[in-house]
């Protein structure tokens, strides 16, 4: 299963009007992104991965590889977290932190976890909970347990209060997700757990319609679309449910998890969950089938978020580079939405001819960033956002694609302005 590129909760398009709005240029950018797929290794060798944990008022990193815990990345009640609840990479590279016990989202240090301020403004947040950053309005979207419990926006830039979007509460507000339409989708846990459903609404924020009930959910937590397919997170059954667009339930992806909260997917499309009763993080492949208990441990207590971010960095010498790679490989770029500039990555198990160059969604070729014999070891090269003359290129998605020797490999990014 792979995720529908318009509701990836942290990789969505960029704020580009013309280009989503085009029919046409969507369907080539899908054609595209599908014909550049690649085969990778089985679990995130780039990135490591950072989980929320309610009950200790912290973000545990683990390894994004082998899924041992590394350290508390924010530790408990640092700038103020309480019950931790989502946790989401800005395109500055900053960590955004969201808690049922705070009034405001809180940013810290991407790099170190360190606080730096409570970056929303001109709102009290009541129980804050889910928040997605989307790049097509440039804004975020925050989710209210508390209150008036309406999903609030706020400006991406700034953290200035925009509106309260939805034009009802949803009681047990939580994640939300939209369709190709820009259509948004509540996942509302309910009063009790038992009552919860799933709510549309249009893309003003008007109450369209309960889109799922309760008949076959129970406590829905959060929702996402896969092509035609939309699948829902049940914490109370601890299931992950199927519905296609004319609401019609298509059965269970995945059973048998105690109260299941918090998603994401690592480079190749494998899925992890939170369970929140057991403190396990678990993987399952991208046919949902179960892989393994990948992260425990840490002091970890009632985890309901993750995301898989940077690589942590415990001296200033990356983790796995002391040694020579075996194969090689392009990982995904660093930030992913990015302004001004990411980062790209990729190891050479030997000395090769490399050829690193950035191509626009027509797959015309803008900036050659590397083109030279490289020995062995891992690389990385920062990508400024500008072509080969040193012009600022425009806000879209772009290709990155690396040819070594025999090697070849390709992945998509989106500048964000």
């Amino acid at each position: 299963m792979k995720r529908s590129l318009s509701v990836s909760p942290q990789k969505c398009f960029s704020n580009f009007q013309d280009l989503l709005s085009s029919s046409i240029i969507l369907a080539m950018t899908v054609v595209l992104i599908g014909a550049l797929s690649m085969s990778l290794p089985a679990q995130s060798s780039m990135y490591d991965l950072y989980v929320s944990s309610s009950n200790t008022n912290s973000v545990k990193l683990f390894n994004g590889q082998t899924g041992e815990y590394i350290k508390d990345f924010v530790a408990p009640g640092d700038g103020g977290l309480s019950n931790t609840q989502e946790i989401v990479f800005g395109p500055d590279g900053d960590a955004y932190v969201t808690g049922f016990g705070n009034t405001a989202i809180k940013k810290y240090d991407g790099q170190t976890g360190t606080y730096i301020e409570d970056f929303s403004k001109n709102y009290t947040l009541s129980s804050p909970a889910k928040m997605t950053f989307r790049y097509e309005d440039s804004l975020i979207y925050v989710s209210q347990w508390g209150g008036n419990r309406k999903v609030v926006r706020f400006r991406m830039s700034d953290g200035e209060f925009v509106d309260e979007f939805t034009s009802i509460g949803i009681p047990g507000n939580c994640g939300f997700a939209w369709d190709s339409a820009n259509n948004l989708y509540v996942a509302g846990w309910g009063n009790n757990g038992t009552d919860g459903s799933v709510r549309k609404f249009d893309q003003n924020g008007q109450f369209v319609e309960v889109f799922i009930s309760s008949v076959t959910l129970q406590g829905p937590v959060n929702c996402w679309w896969d092509g035609s397919e939309l699948f829902v997170q049940d914490w109370t059954t601890g299931n992950i449910e199927r519905y296609d667009e004319e609401k019609t339930y298509l059965g269970s992806y995945i059973s048998n998890l105690v109260r299941t909260e918090g998603y994401d997917w690592d480079e190749n499309d494998n899925l992890y969950l939170c369970d929140w009763e057991t403190d396990v993080i678990n993987q399952y492949d991208p046919q949902g089938n179960f892989v393994a208990e990948f992260a425990s441990g840490g002091g970890m207590d009632t985890p309901n978020g993750l995301v898989f971010g940077p690589k942590y960095q415990a001296t200033g010498i990356k983790e796995a580079e002391t040694t020579l790679p075996d194969e090689f490989s392009l990982g995904l770029n660093y930030p992913n939405p990015f302004n001004p500039s990411t980062t790209i990555r990729y190891t050479l198990p030997a000395a090769s001819d490399v050829r690193l160059e950035i191509l626009n969604i027509l797959g015309q070729p803008v900036r050659t960033l590397v083109q030279r014999l490289e020995s062995a070891g891992h690389k990385e090269i920062v990508w400024d956002g500008r072509d080969d003359s040193g012009n600022a290129m425009p806000g879209g998605i772009y290709i990155y694609r690396l040819k070594a020797d025999q090697f070849s490999a390709t992945r998509k990014m989106i500048l964000a302005k």
